[in-house]
């Protein structure tokens, strides 16, 4: 996963079926009901090799 050139930010993996079921968990956290959080989700396909650890 690569940020975009001149991008900062944070990496959430997220386990959902649904982007909107995902949206709805980081609206949840401290940050997301302060408001002060944004974030573009984007589905990713099964992460294999994290089987392994």
């Amino acid at each position: 996963m690569v940020l975009a050139a001149g991008k900062r930010g944070v990496v959430f993996i997220i386990n959902a079926t649904d982007p909107a079921v995902a949206h709805e968990m980081l609206e949840k956290l401290p940050l997301g009901k302060a408001h002060m959080i944004s974030f573009e989700l984007i589905p990713i396909g099964p992460l294999n090799p994290l089987r392994f650890l």
